[in-house]
């Protein structure tokens, strides 16, 4: 059993315009978070909240849980307000996703929290998926679509193929380089690539 994340490091803004280079492969304390969508809005830096949620006390699911509530009226408001942000929260279904993986209480754990929009894109609707528990086969794409990833070799080579795959579609917000981490069983975290803008992070 392990954990493999795989990611691509463009940013941009909710018009689409191009930022610096971004590390989503992010540590705090002894779990991990990748957020894709928006991570920052008008000065509120979402990976710090989510970086001190799941630093603070409490199990894991608390943590998790205080944080989504801490989101919902923050998210609400981007939507409420920004149409840029609005227009693709409709497009994609959702505002943010974010993933929490790492050792926790022994166990090796991947907890993925979608936040999806209501119809009228001006509310989000979370929805948590976790694993162990909805990840029968022992896999869990996170932002990959169900059925994306090939299943037929290494999860470590399934993520990276699948990642270039979209570089390779030369999207504006999509980017090299690549970050790869891969976490066994005992929770010992490995960086398989870790591209410059990542230096920072464990």
């Amino acid at each position: 059993m392990e954990i493999v994340i795989a990611a691509d490091s463009r940013s941009t803004d909710s018009e689409g315009n191009k930022q610096p280079d971004a590390c989503k492969i992010r540590n705090a304390g002894q779990m991990y978070f990748t957020i894709v969508g928006m991570t920052t809005w008008q000065g509120v830096d979402f990976e710090a909240l989510a970086e001190r949620s799941i630093q603070s006390t409490g199990t894991l699911d608390s943590r998790i849980t205080s944080f989504v509530k801490e989101m919902m009226p923050l998210l609400d408001h981007v939507l409420e307000s920004d149409l840029p942000a609005r227009k693709i929260a409709t497009k994609q279904g959702s505002i943010m996703s974010i993933v929490v993986y790492g050792k926790d209480a022994g166990t090796l754990v991947a907890d993925v929290i979608k936040f999806g929009v209501t119809s009228d894109a001006r509310h989000v609707l979370p929805r948590r998926r976790t694993c162990p528990g909805e990840c029968p086969d022992g896999r869990l794409p996170v932002f990959a679509p169900e059925g994306v990833l090939d299943s037929s070799v290494p999860n470590l080579s399934a993520v990276w193929r699948f990642v270039q795959k979209e570089i390779n579609k030369q999207k504006p917000d999509i980017g090299g380089p690549i970050q790869i981490m891969r976490i066994d069983r005992n929770g010992k975290s490995q960086w398989i690539r870790k591209p410059a803008v990542c230096k920072d992070q464990k």
